[in-house]
């Protein structure tokens, strides 16, 4: 039998609901929608460089909002668009780790380790790379939330196939679209393609593709949850503390209302 460890010694956060999350150690009733939504709403992609002239910036929330309704426009299936609402929900708990920050940290573990005549070596005497070993650890912390997040949107773990298949190819087609859209021009050459795979307009309901207010993403959020997996865990638990009138929530709204503020009680 493993020691207890209080929590306070453990790695853990604490999102706004008070559902302490062991990052670890993930519990299913630690995941919280409403915590998903407007901690992801408040999470800005790119590390902030897609700020709008009014300093608005895109969020994660308003980025696995596209990817869930490209990925349904697809396919015509829900739980495609739920995969990829899904598909970034870990970075509520750890945050967005941008591939270039974890590249630099990798590295930056190898200098310092150079530094300090410090070598790693598996069990047989080779050396183990420290940048590689390093994007090892963040996966597999990322792959331990996932297995947690991904049922609760009603989804099995790890995904089959094709919905792995289908979110990555979305993923990487978001990611050429909103930098060739919202970030500015690189120093190097070449820069963005002049011809991204996915048109942003296309998907937006006014037809113009620009960040969203952090309420606006966090209830867009919860709509599509709502949408693509109603019959979810996570929607069913929404819907349950809005009965006991704990939570006010709108799931949904009229066409000419889509600003409206989004707000637990």
């Amino acid at each position: 039998m493993k020691p207890y460890v209080p929590l306070f010694q453990r790695p853990w956060t604490l999102p706004s609901s008070g559902r302490a999350i062991e990052l670890l150690d993930a519990k299913p009733e630690q995941i919280d929608l409403v915590d998903m939504a407007t901690m992801l709403a408040a999470a800005p992609r790119f590390n902030g460089s897609t700020a709008s002239e009014d300093g608005v910036t895109i969020s994660i929330a308003q980025h696995c909002v596209m990817a869930a309704d490209i990925l349904f426009a697809r396919t015509g299936r829900r739980d495609m668009g739920a995969a990829g609402l899904a598909h970034d929900g870990h970075e509520y708990i750890v945050g967005d780790e941008s591939t270039p920050k974890q590249k630099a940290t990798g590295l930056a573990l190898a200098r310092v380790a150079k530094a300090e005549g410090l070598r790693l070596v598996d069990a047989q005497g080779a050396e183990v790379s420290l940048p590689g070993l390093y994007d090892r650890g963040m996966a597999a912390l990322k792959d331990g939330l996932d297995a947690v997040i991904y049922p609760k949107f009603g989804l099995p773990w790890p995904l089959p196939a094709d919905i792995h298949a289908a979110v990555k190819q979305v993923d990487r087609d978001l990611l050429v679209a909103e930098a060739a859209r919202c970030l500015p021009e690189p120093p190097w050459t070449g820069g963005f393609p002049n011809d991204p795979p996915i048109d942003l307009d296309v998907f937006c309901e006014d037809g113009v593709y620009a960040p969203w207010p952090a309420a606006r993403a966090a209830q867009e959020f919860i709509r599509r949850a709502a949408l693509y997996a109603p019959d979810c865990a996570l929607v069913k638990g929404l819907v349950d503390d809005m009965i006991r009138g704990e939570r006010f929530v709108l799931l949904d709204e009229p066409e000419d209302n889509r600003r409206q503020e989004f707000a637990p009680a």
